[in-house]
């Protein structure tokens, strides 16, 4: 860091210099390059670029580019020829330079990029500031010319940084209203006290933006000069506001700092643009009727209401803020607190309005609000579901029938534990997905991990720093690629009988130990079920489709047809299967069958979903599992040990005979056996629809049972949707933007997105992105690509399909994208050839029963909330700088020619450790305890689950020689009175269950007998 008091110009100026230095510059004309300081910053120097480049089309010039790194202290001074007293020209304004260079007379692209380090020639972008770029600037002999090159910096500096070449922070104010709570006609005054930290002149702009039938008058005063801080101008600028109606009001204010442009002082944004320079604030004034029984002071203090105690105060809605929102209208009292508490919060580009009981939300906003009453995403399955109630039963007998997949694997194998998966043993998977190496499985803290390995607190997270707070501070240690995850299938080929498959040993060359296999393990971590009816996409990648086309995950990205119906006159015709919203049948379908999840076939016969149905067929659903009488779904089907009735028997009942009521075979298969991917995927759907918890103290609270969090939860609540910067991904009722939210914006044309990016080298920090997508560095991009991937032989990001659609091609997926929502260059169109932030991006995961759904991220790499805000307090666990492998300026989550795909809200957040609490404990309030208790719609048939394998990760039985020995462990079946009805504790998180872990990394035997039969 350098502090540089005095001011120094900043122009970029090109001529031909005084008499003093004609010799030197004699026929050339030169680059005058000089900077302006104040304050401090990360920068200690400057990178400059000077390309030649054509002035008109078709012109002919020798090509040129320089290259200079100009050390401030240098700056301070000319660095090649003494001009220091001399101007150019008479034209000429400036004396000093801290760069002079001769050029020959054309058109030059000038960049001048702010460096936070110098080593030689190399060079290290500056994080505050971002590079600027002049383009064609002509150059002339026996001239010279000024040109203004301005850059933005971001944050709130601590002193300033300045340069009328370079650099620009935005204005900040403080907001004083004497009073938010007026009558009608009464104005209400505000003033805003402002300063800019390099000194720059303002303009203030007042405007309703929400709330409101009428504001009669916006009276605003120019800002004047009221005094000086270290020098700088302090303004003021006052207004007052006039409202004629009982309602609430929002008014914005915008301050912005101003700069010089062609001889003209204009908004600094016309000059930084497309960035913006500004300070925004929106705050709320309340007007009542008058009234002699409700009265308030200055500071918003209830004085007198009929009926309600007078030391009552008003609850700040979002103590993280510098201004308090106070509510109005209809409230309610938490008797501990002595607070009136506000029922919600509203969300609009950062911005967020607390809104009591009473009040309607403002137009265009996102709530975080109550899941209670939100329509599931509407979907037309009629002409294929004949009776809904009997598509859930069925659904629902599918999704935990162990003898669905090969081995013993239900689909609840992954998804038992509130709808994820919770166990601790042969849970590691080695990089499966990275693209620059090998899979190895890596060391743990605990031990040797691998195959078979006992997971133990110790080994998380599993990015391990010596500075929790500093995401570049040392590693003390990682588990390279290595993923927690869910175990499967053994590995094995399939051999068949009668189109029946049977999965025989294979030596697997990854997961064995000694010399048997153990059960493979998943290369992601597994998302919940509960509430993923919602989601637009599913899987960690969005590969579920939104459009199921009855055969796999893929919607319209393969060709695959494979669904027949019966005609009139009795023929099978093939049938094409276009469902929208109807994500979660994609995804139902993939698992079955994967050689990781429930199948084999590594190798030889691949799997097939008419064989699984044939081999399913020849058993009673649920066969040996125990099903409760009080099952809410399947109970009056129960025979005890299984359903009393036959699968075809719940096709039919369930779907249109045109799908199944034909012997015809079809490739050896009958009709009902070849539509089985159909009905298998869309009854687990109809089931999963039904897995919907909203009955948390969250939802509670805002419905109104103010009682229902507790004081740090409330505060949590502040955090989550101020400093924390959770809601600007988890927004909406299912806290996660990739759900309810994202069914609008298909409809809108919002499914792909321009905004700015986490700050990098280039000159433009802009890129497209698939909405809702977002890599956050929670692992070198490298190591999985997410949503970048190609699958199908097309890609999976709607951001990809929409560039190939701009370069003339013809994407599969249906949807639309309108360029006028673009956060960035609002209405440019999409090219074939701009950036995109794909690589590594990965759907917003919902919030909800998060304590209960650990471990976390796509990798599994944190333990519990702790480490997941910790996580986020640091900017996430991406590494900066070429001493870690990659181009400077550039970080890990970048990939090919993309130096940064970091989305820009991943940045410190500078939480308290009380924060921190705080927000880990609203989260907690998300939980619905019917989720833990398993009662109502999540109640369940039992099921054994694989715990593991007997022995270690260096020893293991194989009592058949070819694979290790399960250990087991029975979810015992529930109805709907829940877990308790039954003596069982409530279901164990992750973190319970890792401290079953001992130090010798083996599970203590019984520390979860009361919630699992082992």
């Amino acid at each position: 860091m350098r502090q540089l008091m005095p001011t120094l110009v900043g122009l970029l100026l090109v001529g031909c210099a005084g008499p003093e230095a004609q010799d030197l510059l004699a026929g050339k004309t030169g680059a005058f390059l000089s900077m302006d300081f104040y304050g401090d910053t990360d920068v200690v120097g400057f990178h400059y670029e000077v390309q030649r480049v054509a002035c008109y089309e078709g012109e002919y010039f020798q090509p040129a580019w320089l290259e200079f790194n100009v050390d401030l202290v240098d700056g301070i001074f000319p660095g090649q020829v003494e001009l220091v007293e001399q101007t150019l020209d008479s034209s000429s304004r400036h004396l000093g330079a801290d760069l002079f260079v001769t050029l020959e007379t054309g058109c030059y692209d000038v960049i001048a990029v702010p460096a936070s380090s110098f080593d030689g020639d190399l060079w290290t972008p500056s994080y505050d500031c971002s590079a600027v770029k002049a383009e064609a600037v002509e150059v002339l002999a026996e001239q010279t010319t000024d040109v203004t090159l301005v850059s933005q910096c971001v944050g709130d500096p601590i002193g300033a940084l300045d340069t009328l070449v370079l650099l620009n922070h935005p204005p900040q104010f403080d907001l004083e209203i004497d009073e938010k709570f007026n009558f009608e006609c009464e104005p209400v005054n505000v003033c805003a006290t402002v300063h800019d930290p390099n000194d720059d002149p303002i303009e203030v702009d007042w405007s309703k933006v929400a709330f409101g039938e009428n504001v009669l008058a916006i009276n605003a005063q120019d800002p004047e000069i009221v005094g000086f801080d270290d020098g700088h101008r302090i303004w003021r600028a006052c207004a007052e506001i006039v409202t004629d109606h009982t309602a609430s009001y929002d008014i914005e204010i915008n301050v912005y700092d101003l700069g010089w442009k062609d001889g003209n002082l204009v908004r600094m944004e016309e000059i930084v643009a497309p960035e913006e320079s500004r300070a925004t604030l929106v705050f709320p004034i309340f007007t009542s009727i008058l009234d002699e029984n409700l009265c308030f002071d200055h500071e918003g203090q209830l004085i007198y209401a009929e009926g309600v105690d007078p030391t009552i105060l008003y609850k700040d809605c979002d103590p993280t803020t510098a201004e308090e929102y106070y509510c109005s209208g209809n409230y309610s009292i938490d008797s501990e607190l002595e607070q009136q508490i506000c029922w919600g919060s509203y969300l609009r580009e950062d911005v967020y309005y607390p809104v009591c009981p009473g009040e309607e939300a403002p137009e265009n906003l996102s709530p975080v609000s109550s899941l209670k009453g939100v329509d599931v995403p509407s979907h037309d399955h009629s002409d294929f579901i004949a009776d809904k109630s009997a598509a859930i039963a069925l659904g629902k007998a599918l999704f935990w029938d162990l003898n669905l997949g090969q081995q013993g694997q239900a689909c609840a194998s992954c998804h038992f534990s509130a709808g994820s998966d919770s166990r601790v043993k042969n849970t590691v998977s080695p990089g499966l997905n990275d693209l620059n190496v090998s899979p190895v499985f890596d060391t743990f803290a605990s031990g040797s991990g691998g195959p078979n390995y006992t997971l133990a607190l110790d080994d998380f997270p599993l990015h391990l720093l010596s500075d929790i707070t500093d995401r570049n501070s040392s590693i003390l240690r990682t588990t390279g690629n290595d993923v927690i995850s869910s175990m499967g299938t053994f590995n094995g080929t399939i051999t068949l009988s009668d189109e029946i498959e049977t999965c025989n040993s294979d030596l697997d060359s990854m997961f064995f130990v000694g010399s048997a296999n153990t059960r493979r393990v998943e290369p992601r971590n597994a998302p919940t079920t509960i509430n993923a009816i919602f989601n637009f996409r599913n899987f960690w990648d969005g590969r579920a489709n939104n459009v199921f086309n009855g055969v796999d995950p893929l919607g319209r990205r393969t060709d695959t047809t494979g669904i027949l119906k019966m005609v009139d006159g009795g023929s099978i015709v093939d049938a094409h299967v276009e469902l929208i919203n109807s994500s979660l049948a994609s995804q139902a379908v993939g698992p079955v069958l994967s050689n990781f999840e429930m199948n084999c076939g590594a190798t030889g016969i691949e799997p097939d979903f008419r064989r699984a149905a044939r081999r399913l067929f020849q058993t009673m659903p649920l066969a040996g599992q125990d099903v409760h009488a009080n099952d809410p779904v399947l109970g009056s089907l129960s025979s005890g040990l299984g359903l009393n009735v036959t699968y075809e028997e719940m096709i039919e009942d369930a779907f249109h005979s045109k799908w199944w009521d034909s012997d015809t075979l079809v490739g050896n298969f009958t009709l009902m056996e070849n539509n089985f991917s159909m009905f298998f995927g869309l009854s687990v759907m109809a089931y999963e629809a039904t897995l919907i918890s909203d009955d948390s103290p969250f939802d509670r609270f805002v419905e109104g049972d103010y009682s229902a969090m507790t004081s740090d939860e409330i505060k949590g609540l502040g955090v989550f949707l101020g400093k924390g910067k959770c809601a600007s991904c988890h927004h909406g009722p299912e806290f996660t933007g990739a759900a309810t939210d994202l069914f609008k914006e298909h409809e809108e044309g919002g499914l792909v997105e321009r905004m700015f990016m986490a700050k990098t080298d280039d000159i433009t920090p802009s890129a497209l992105y698939d909405n809702a997508f977002y890599n956050i560095g929670v692992t070198p991009t490298a190591e999985d690509i997410g949503v970048g991937a190609v699958i199908g032989g097309h890609p999976v990001s709607f951001t990809r399909q929409e560039k190939d659609r701009a370069g003339g091609g013809n994407p599969p997926d249906p949807f639309e994208t309108d360029p006028d929502t673009f956060e960035v260059d609002s209405g440019v169109p999409v090219s074939s050839s701009e950036r995109d932030a794909v690589d590594g991006a990965f759907k917003t995961s919902g919030l909800r029963n998060i304590a209960l759904t650990g471990p976390y991220f796509h990798n599994g790499g944190t333990a519990t909330l702790r480490q997941v805000v910790e996580f986020y307090n640091r900017g996430g666990d991406r590494r900066s700088g070429s001493s870690n492998g990659f181009s400077a300026g550039c970080d890990n989550s970048g990939l090919d020619s993309n130096c940064s795909n970091l989305d820009p809200d991943i940045t410190t957040l500078d939480l308290t450790d009380d924060e921190i609490d705080q927000l880990v404990a609203f989260m907690e309030a998300l939980t619905d305890e019917r989720v833990a208790d398993e009662s109502g719609v999540f109640s369940h048939p039992s099921l054994p689950i694989p715990l593991g394998h007997d022995g270690d990760e260096s020893t293991s039985t194989a009592s058949n020689g070819d694979e290790c020995d399960d250990e087991m462990i029975i979810l015992p079946a529930v109805g709907s009175g829940g877990r308790s009805a039954e003596g069982l504790d409530p279901v164990p998180s992750f973190e319970d269950l890792l401290a079953c872990v001992d130090g010798d990394s083996t599970m203590v035997v019984g520390c979860f007998s009361d919630a699992y039969e082992l």
